[in-house]
């Protein structure tokens, strides 16, 4: 098993240590990706909070806009 990688860190010969330079568990490259999906879709829910709830008018596209004008 590859513990501390992943196919593009395995080909290029990097792994993810703990400070102390033991390999890490599973649980930690769990919690890992469970943080890192966290961190990288805030971002996506609070556009999309903003698109759901503070529109005032229909959605539309830079293309239709421009059409319509």
């Amino acid at each position: 098993m590859w513990t501390g990688y992943t196919v593009g860190k395995k080909m290029v010969g990097v792994q993810i240590q703990r400070i102390d330079g033991k390999r890490i568990s599973i649980w930690t490259m769990i919690k890992r990706h469970l943080i890192s999906a966290f961190v990288y879709l805030t971002p996506l829910l609070i556009g999309a909070i903003i698109l759901t709830f503070l529109n005032d008018g229909p959605l539309r596209a830079i293309m239709t806009f421009n059409e319509i004008n």
